[in-house]
């Protein structure tokens, strides 16, 4: 679509574009501004400028999420039943292991080749260099199964999901104890763990990427890299699906600020709340009495025999109905305020975070601070992403 090497796309049905409905609606937005469309045999044009068709449309583009949703619910459910079990959960075994109904099962044969691997490793020997070692072809291949829990006899639970139709691996996952015989002993697995992570530390030392919770729109995780051959610096990059460049840190950096900014201009608005909750509870207050008001000479009247009991009890019900609306009411405008309260608190912790962003220079600094503000940095395509920021809520 980019290129302009077509200006339709057909598909059988909806569902068959995608099932995830802010997948849908990202795509659907970018095919209007490049005008592509969207044809399905089954529902017709997806793209018409008709605000009906636009309605059904993401009727059924919800209710192709929620379904998605259901069965990725059964599916997890069924893995994790397995998982607990102490069963492989699906998918080739791990370098060292056949499966035998479920269960791994030692491959003798190459079992010598995954200790020899993790040996070399400890005494001083590369990534790169056991990889051409051992003919794997590719350096992934070997950092993975370094860190592998499942060579001393444990199974990585989530660590692989499908997230919008891609297949995620999360940084972070269960460990659970396994129905299978381990090949490295415990001692020589947590010492590779341990010169990985101190190798890791010297590669890239603190101050280098400011930014660490990234998710990329298509659910994988993104991770900062160095630009080695044009020297623009540092860039952020899906690490899992799709493995797209998504941003430079100095142009992440410049959009993020903007967005904090903007964050403490929406929420600097206590004073105003204050006087609108004020007058709110006014009115309220004088609608009770009010209801009071009323009540006595309801009863006055019903005592004297001028209203019959049925529109007695009736009106009485209305009336007893409007006061725990009211009380309701109240109720929500106490905490209303008292978040506010709390965002006032929470905006000017924010501010003094951005002043020492503003007057520091030191990155190691720039990373410690970026790590307190913000929780998570969440892509919906290339050009637009949604912050999460810890102190706002």
């Amino acid at each position: 679509m980019e290129d302009e090497r077509f200006n339709k796309v057909v598909v059988w049905e909806l569902s068959r574009a995608t099932r995830d409905f802010m997948a849908y609606k990202v795509m659907i937005m970018r095919m209007a501004e490049l005008g592509v469309e969207l044809h399905s045999i089954q529902e017709g044009i997806l793209t018409e400028g008709d605000i009906d068709v636009e309605f059904s449309n993401d009727i059924r583009a919800l209710i192709n999420s929620h379904e998605r949703k259901r069965t990725a619910k059964r599916v997890k459910s069924r893995m994790e039943h397995i998982a607990r079990s102490g069963r492989w959960t699906g998918g080739p075994p791990p370098h060292g292991y056949r499966l035998k109904d479920k269960i791994l099962v030692v491959n003798e044969d190459e079992a010598d080749r995954v200790r020899e691997i993790f040996n070399l490793y400890l005494r001083g020997e590369g990534i790169a260099a056991l990889t051409r070692r051992f003919g794997f072809g590719d350096v992934k291949k070997i950092r993975r199964m370094l860190k592998n829990e499942v060579y001393i006899g444990k199974l990585k639970f989530r660590q692989q999901e499908s997230k919008n139709g891609f297949v995620v691996r999360n940084k972070e996952y269960e460990v659970i104890e396994g129905n299978h015989e381990g090949i490295v002993e415990e001692g020589l697995f947590y010492g590779v763990q341990e010169l990985m992570e101190r190798k890791q530390r010297r590669k890239n030392p603190a101050g280098t990427y400011l930014f660490h919770k990234l998710k990329c729109f298509c659910g994988g995780s993104i991770y900062g890299r160095r630009d080695k051959r044009s020297k623009k610096g540092v860039y952020y990059q899906c690490m899992n699906s799709c493995g797209k460049k998504i941003i430079y840190q100095d142009v992440l950096l410049e959009k993020v600020l903007k967005e904090l900014k903007g964050s403490i201009e929406r929420f600097s608005c206590l004073e105003e709340v204050e006087i609108n909750n004020k007058a709110q509870r006014r009115m309220y207050k004088k609608e009770v009495r009010d209801l009071d008001r009323q009540e006595e000479k309801l009863l006055e009247k019903y005592l004297d025999g001028k209203v019959p009991e049925r529109l007695y009890d009736s009106q009485m019900e209305r009336y007893n109905t409007r006061r725990e609306e009211i009380k309701k009411e109240l109720l929500r405008l106490e905490r209303l305020e008292g978040n506010q309260k709390a965002r006032e608190g929470n905006r000017k912790i924010l501010l003094n975070y951005l002043e020492q962003i503003d007057s520091t220079k030191d990155m190691v600094t720039l990373e410690k601070v970026m790590g307190l503000i913000i929780d998570e940095i969440e892509f919906i395509d290339h050009f637009e992403f949604n912050l999460k920021v810890n102190f706002l809520d």
